[in-house]
């Protein structure tokens, strides 16, 4: 049983590689054990797939090498190797895919659904910033931070900023949208709930100057 099983994970390394790599590409969402059981599965198969399609012609598939249970068959390291390396363009290919939505953007296209995705609207936010300069208000301190947006967390209930070139204000009295500088930093790191949290894009014409708020569009974090 032991040697079944080790000869089954070598021969699993392309959907393990593939779906890990994958999953540094994309958001992280919590998954149950048959779906990262199916992503590695899935990932395996189309990798060895993949190998043997691009195998010269008159060859025997690599597929044929792959038994599991004879352990006086030797594994079949090439292939393994080869799989491998497809599972990671294959993970690529998965990553961008996801990236940029393509499997509902053709569904969209075809009227099949008019949904956009299952990841927070965080991400989708973020992801879709043409303009990366941005105004968090802080509701728990009372500050409004203007900066670039460095990096972001993934969805959680906590939200994670990390801003460059920040200049930090207080929020002035109800009905006053002018701003009371403090200071500027050139990093800041912010973590706040969810609920704590409200970006707010600067108009077209602001650029870098962080005078005045306007009428700017607003996203709830």
């Amino acid at each position: 049983m032991n040697t079944l099983v080790i000869r089954i994970a070598f021969l699993a390394l392309p959907g393990l590689l593939g779906s890990r790599f994958y999953r540094l590409l994309k958001p992280r969402s919590p998954k149950k054990n048959w779906e990262d059981f199916t992503e590695i599965l899935l990932f395996s198969l189309a990798s060895y797939l993949v190998l043997g399609l691009v195998s010269k012609a008159g060859q025997p598939s690599p597929l044929d090498d792959l038994a599991f249970s004879d352990s006086d068959n030797p594994l079949p390291w090439p292939q393994i190797s080869w799989a491998s390396v497809i599972g990671l363009g294959l993970a690529l290919l998965a990553g961008y895919a996801h990236t940029y939505q393509l499997i509902l953007w053709v569904a969209r296209t075809i009227r099949a659904t008019n949904r956009t995705g299952d990841e927070d609207v965080w991400n989708e936010f973020h992801r879709a910033l043409a303009r990366r300069w941005i105004y968090v208000r802080d509701h728990k301190r009372g500050l409004i931070y203007y900066g670039w947006v460095q990096a972001y967390s993934e969805s959680g209930e906590e939200r994670e900023l990390l801003l460059k070139d920040v200049d930090v204000s207080k929020e002035q009295t109800e009905g006053d949208t002018s701003l009371e500088f403090l200071y500027k930093t050139e990093v800041l790191y912010l973590s706040r709930s969810k609920f704590e949290l409200t970006i707010e894009m600067p108009p077209e014409n602001q650029g870098t100057d962080p005078t005045g708020i306007g009428n700017m569009e607003t996203q709830n974090g």
